[in-house]
Formats: structure tokens, C-alpha cells, sequence
């Protein structure tokens, strides 16, 4: 395909008559031309890196002194140091309560449990919360029976409750109601 334009040749010859005229007046009004020789630049320096050191296992980690501890180190030595007391609460408590006493994460606990082999109790569930409510609130009755001399039998026609859930709470809450009416 042939263009309409001149070609680059073409257009580049005018561009150099036109610096040639610019030259030859200024060499007309007295200018001077200096060679400035060749120029040579300085090659930057090559780069040299530091390959990273090789990661240790986790399990062949040793534990500076305390002073020399990174951030990781001071984090395994508190969970050393908190493991006995957690072990020691997770008899009894679930895991939201242990946080909340030590003050520390559930997490925090969570990577304790797992590194020392402590399990924790589950927490109750929505369901369980309420169903302990209720039972709360059947132990009142029930204590109530107690206080006016109800005996065992009487006490559980008048709550209406069934024979097992009467037991566990009477179990539970510690409510002893005599069998038979003393006379």
C-alpha cells in the first residue's frame, strides 16, 4: 500500500536541512562548536543478595532467654506458662469461661488445647441456657412445696411435672422431700 504522506526518510531529510541551516548561522554569528570527545558510562554494580536463611521446624524450635524472645517466642512462652492453670480450669469450665477468667483469646486457648492435649468442656447451647432457666425456676417452686411440709408425692402432683424431670431437679438442686407426712 503506498501512503498519501511523505515517508520517514523524506520527512526526517527536512527535519536534518533545517538543524543544518540552524548550525551554519550559527557559525555565521561568531558561535564555536566544541568537541566534547566520547562519553563512556559506568556500568552499575552488579547486585548482590542475601539468600534467607532456612526455616526450622516448629518442633526443633529452642526458646532463647526471656529477654532475647521474639514476638513468636514470647507467645509460646506465655501459653507454657498459662497451660497448667488451663488444664486445671477445663475440669470444670467450657472454653468462653476460661477466656474470660484468664483473660486471654479463645483462640489463644483453642492453641494451648491443641499443643498440650487439653479438651475443654462444651459450651451449653442455646436450648441447654434456657432449659436451665426453666429448671431454675422449678427448683423455687419446689423449695417453696418444701418449706410448707409437702411430701415427695404431694410435691410432684402440685408442680405437674413428670416423674423424671422432678427427680433431676430435686438431684440437681439438692431438695430432699420427705416420703411420708410425720406424725
Amino acid at each position: 500500500m503506498i501512503s498519501h504522506e511523505l515517508s520517514a526518510v523524506e520527512a526526517n531529510s527536512r527535519t536534518s536541512a533545517m538543524l543544518a541551516a540552524q548550525i551554519d548561522q550559527f557559525l555565521a554569528a561568531g558561535g564555536q562548536i566544541q568537541d566534547m570527545g566520547e562519553m563512556r558510562t559506568i556500568p552499575l554494580p552488579l547486585r548482590r543478595e542475601v539468600e534467607p536463611a532456612p526455616k526450622a521446624s516448629r518442633n526443633a524450635r529452642i526458646i532463647p532467654p526471656k529477654e532475647y524472645l521474639d514476638q513468636a517466642g514470647r507467645r509460646e512462652a506465655k501459653r507454657r506458662e498459662l497451660a497448667p492453670q488451663v488444664r486445671e480450669l477445663a475440669e470444670t469450665l467450657n472454653i468462653s469461661q476460661i477466656a474470660a477468667k484468664l483473660g486471654v483469646s479463645r483462640r489463644m486457648l483453642d492453641t494451648i488445647g491443641r499443643d498440650f492435649n487439653i479438651t475443654f468442656k462444651p459450651a451449653p447451647t442455646g436450648a441447654q441456657l434456657a432449659a436451665m432457666a426453666r429448671d431454675k425456676v422449678f427448683a423455687e417452686r419446689l423449695g417453696a412445696f418444701l418449706k410448707i411440709g409437702l411430701t415427695r408425692r404431694q410435691a410432684l402432683m402440685a408442680s405437674e411435672l413428670d416423674y423424671r424431670v422432678f427427680n433431676r431437679i430435686c438431684k440437681t438442686y439438692g431438695l430432699q422431700f420427705p416420703e411420708k407426712l410425720e406424725a
